[in-house]
C-alpha cells in the first residue's frame, strides 16, 4: 500500500507525518510536567498549587493587558514565594526597535540572591540570538509567528523565592509594551537534590 505522495522527486510519507503529529503534543505534555513525570502521572493527585503572574490588567473591564517598559527601565514580571517551581513562561512584545529581542534583558534571581542566576537577552533565552526575528522550535523553548510569540517550558525550582525582571536597555526607540505570563507551582517542599536553573 502506498502511503506517500511524490512531489519534485521526493516521497512524502503520510503515515509518518500523522505519527509525528500524534507524538509531538504528547511530548509537550510530558515536558510541561517535568522530566520526572510521564503521562500516567496525569491521573495522580499532586500536592501543588498552580499559579500565574501576568501582564493582565486587574481591571477586567479594560482591554489593556500589557506592561510598558520605558528606555532604561526595569519591570518585575514575577516575585514568587517558595518553595516552588516556574513551569512555563510566555511573552510577546510591541516595539519600534527592530532589535528589541537583543536590547531587552531577562534576569532571574533565586532565593534572594543579589546577582541573577540568569542574565540574557530575551531572544537568546528563547533560542533566537543576535536580535534576529525567526521561528524556532525545540522541546524546552519555542518561538512562533515569525518571532513574535515566545514560549519556555524549562522547569526552574526555587526554595525560598524567585524574582523575574525585564530591562529595556536600548535608547532611541522609546518605550515598548510587553505581554507575558509566568506559570508556576507552589510546592510544600523540594527534594534535597533539586538544582537551580542558570
Amino acid at each position: 500500500m502506498n502511503h506517500g505522495i511524490c512531489a519534485r522527486g521526493q516521497r512524502f510519507n503520510l503515515f509518518r507525518f500523522f505519527q509525528a503529529a500524534t507524538v509531538l503534543p504528547a511530548l509537550a505534555v510530558v515536558l510541561a510536567y517535568g522530566s520526572e513525570s510521564t503521562l500516567p502521572d496525569l491521573t495522580r493527585a499532586r500536592d501543588a498549587q498552580t499559579r500565574r503572574e501576568s501582564s493582565s490588567n486587574p481591571d477586567l473591564k479594560s482591554n489593556g493587558d500589557s506592561r510598558v517598559i520605558k528606555e532604561g527601565e526595569t519591570i518585575v514580571l514575577a516575585e514568587l514565594t517558595g518553595p516552588g517551581a516556574i513551569t512555563h513562561i510566555w511573552n510577546t512584545v510591541a516595539s519600534l526597535d527592530p532589535f528589541y529581542s537583543r536590547s531587552l534583558v531577562l534576569r532571574i534571581y533565586w532565593d534572594g540572591m543579589e546577582k541573577p542566576s540568569v542574565e540574557v537577552p530575551l531572544g537568546d533565552f528563547f533560542g533566537v540570538g543576535h536580535g534576529a526575528v525567526a521561528n524556532f522550535h525545540s522541546l524546552p523553548v519555542s518561538v512562533s509567528s515569525y518571532g513574535r510569540s515566545r514560549t519556555c517550558w524549562w522547569r526552574m525550582p526555587f526554595r525560598k523565592s524567585a524574582k523575574v525582571t525585564l530591562t529595556n536597555e536600548r535608547h532611541g526607540f522609546g518605550e515598548l509594551e510587553v505581554y507575558y505570563y509566568v506559570d508556576w507551582e507552589k510546592l510544600p517542599s523540594l527534594p534535597d537534590d533539586s538544582l537551580y536553573f542558570h
